[in-house]
């Protein structure tokens, strides 16, 4: 993601900006600050000043929106090339990386065009399209409706994150054959359409006697 990309979301209401002091982002990395509509402060992006790489966004809702009654939300997102040195530098300053400040936790994004539609979004004082926040109770504007109207949520509602895991799974199939080229043969189509149990007994006799994972990826959802 390029600077333009954050700038043209926000609306080119920048309010200024500063060196980023944190070694995690590379030398070239310098901290920008967006305004919403109203003139409140409500997102900042850290970029490279040579490549105009962005590195990390933060948008959240105005804190005067929410003493109007709206949900508080914090999202953050960061350049997956840099989120383990990122994390690695948090707990080297002994600061909590899921927190945004005080009591409030960022909502992970990781897809570029959620993060940019929100810094849009947010910024023009638009919230009906955000995720239902993790904090209850609240009293939210009814989404889609003028003048007025309210939602609440009067009780705390447990959320979990999502994540999608994929697995590198070796399995020992057990194959009855009139020849190992026919085992082989009857193994490969059971790989392929691995069917639950056992296999078609109207042509195949083969099952899996044993299973075990060689590789293991985890990705947090977004939304998370």
């Amino acid at each position: 993601m390029k600077l333009l990309e954050v700038m043209t979301a926000a609306g080119g209401r920048t309010s200024g900006g500063d060196p980023f002091l944190w070694s995690c982002f590379g030398e070239n990395a310098n901290y920008m600050e967006y305004r919403d509509v109203d003139g409140n402060g409500y997102a900042h992006c850290v970029f490279d000043t040579k490549t105009y790489e962005v590195y990390q966004i933060h948008v959240e809702i105005p804190l005067t929106s929410n003493e109007a009654g709206a949900p508080h939300q914090t999202f953050q997102w960061t350049n997956p090339t840099y989120v383990v040195a990122y994390l690695e530098e948090c707990r080297e300053q002994g600061i909590d990386p899921d927190i945004a400040y005080d009591e409030v936790r960022y909502t992970i994004v990781n897809d570029n065009a959620t993060i940019l539609q929100y810094v849009k979004d947010i910024g023009e004082g638009y919230y009906d399209d955000l995720p239902v926040p993790k904090e209850k109770p609240f009293t939210m504007d009814m989404p889609g409706t003028i003048g007025g109207a309210k939602i609440t949520f009067p009780e705390e509602i447990e959320m979990t994150e999502r994540f999608t895991v994929k697995l590198d799974v070796r399995y020992e199939l057990e194959v009855e054959a009139d020849s190992a080229d026919e085992a082989i043969e009857k193994a490969k189509y059971f790989q392929e359409t691995m069917p639950k149990g056992w296999g078609d007994h109207d042509n195949f006799d083969v099952s899996w006697i044993d299973t075990y994972v060689v590789k293991e990826i985890v990705e947090r959802d977004i939304n998370g």
